[in-house]
């Protein structure tokens, strides 16, 4: 017989109220372009609660951005969940070393990633030019990569260290 572990209510409020706050944040700051703490809190939800509940976070709000944004299609919703979903994937890769630095780096260069990813869904699906496309995303990809990169080396070991100290939960659940 297979055991199916269950969501604690502590866990699902927990992962709503942190899905909360990414949505809020980057909402708050979206009127300065590629300015935004998403990445550094998709790092901190990372290294707090592990590898699913940051998958289900990171789901959350790319429905809430697209709902809110009315941006669901084939061009933004997949590219922007690929693009999301695969910052805790490259640190899940590297969890062994979460040096501040090393974490910070790997950040930063996901943004690179993530953009890549608007770039291919525009470029495939909306059939945008991609040398002209490119081109014009780089400057935004260069404010991106600093502000991940900073803002994750700043905040990340502090936030992490708040977020498990004021949070006790069953470790069962972070085994991924």
């Amino acid at each position: 017989m297979e055991v199916v572990e269950t969501m604690s209510v502590k866990r699902l409020v927990r992962i709503a109220i942190l899905a909360a706050v990414l949505f809020v944040q980057e909402f708050a700051l979206s009127f300065i372009p590629n300015v935004q703490l998403t990445q550094c809190l998709i790092a901190v939800y990372y290294y707090a609660f592990g590898l699913l509940d940051t998958i289900i976070i990171i789901t959350i709000h790319v429905f809430l951005d697209n709902l809110t944004m009315g941006s669901f299609n084939l061009i933004y919703t997949p590219a922007m969940f690929i693009g999301w979903i695969t910052l805790p994937l490259i640190l899940h890769l590297f969890r062994k070393n979460q040096n501040r630095f090393f974490s910070a780096t790997l950040v930063g260069l996901h943004s690179i990633i993530y953009s890549f990813c608007y770039v291919l869904s525009n470029v495939l699906v909306a059939e945008v030019p991609f040398l002209p496309y490119f081109i014009s995303d780089i400057p935004f990809e260069i404010i991106l990569i600093v502000n991940g990169f900073l803002t994750t080396l700043l905040l990340k070991d502090k936030l992490v260290e708040l977020l498990k100290k004021y949070t006790h939960e069953d470790k069962s659940l972070q085994k991924l």
